[in-house]
């Protein structure tokens, strides 16, 4: 089974030029792995093509109650008018996240997958928490355009 990632069921915003792509759920049930990356740098995210199959790196993260204030204080710095030299990686990935994580099963497969520890509560906080964070928040289309076309 060869499966076209371009399909509106993976990428509904192509015509716009923003590869759009569903959650953790969808992109498992067409075979695409999920493993921890090397390192906790939001910028250490690949996808990695196997013949039939995929596998997506993402960082480790601890999700807990320092979540929200850190990543807001670093989206709030990232937003600064003296701040020339941002290309908005923060704000870019939580909007990523987001975007793969829709609904507590998508926390859990992110946590048997040892990538997301959540320390928070249940599964279905971290999915409200990721839903408030990005609310209003614009990425920039460029940081992960490469893994997502992929």
């Amino acid at each position: 089974m060869v499966v076209n990632f371009w399909h509106s069921k993976f990428f509904k915003d192509k015509e716009q030029g923003l590869p759009s792509f569903h959650s953790i759920q969808d992109l498992k049930s067409v075979g695409i792995d999920l493993k921890p990356s090397g390192t906790c740098s939001m910028r250490d995210v690949s996808f990695t093509s196997l013949c039939l199959a995929g596998r997506l790196k993402l960082p480790p993260m601890i999700v807990d109650d320092s979540t929200w204030p850190t990543f807001l204080n670093l989206i709030a710095y990232e937003m600064c008018p003296d701040n020339f030299s941002t290309n908005y990686e923060v704000t870019s990935y939580i909007c990523f996240l987001n975007r793969l994580i829709e609904c507590p099963n998508d926390v859990k497969e992110l946590r048997s997958a040892n990538i997301l520890h959540n320390l928070l509560g249940p599964d279905n906080d971290v999915v409200q928490l990721l839903n408030e964070m990005a609310k209003d928040l614009v990425p920039n289309a460029e940081v992960y355009r490469n893994v997502i076309a992929k």
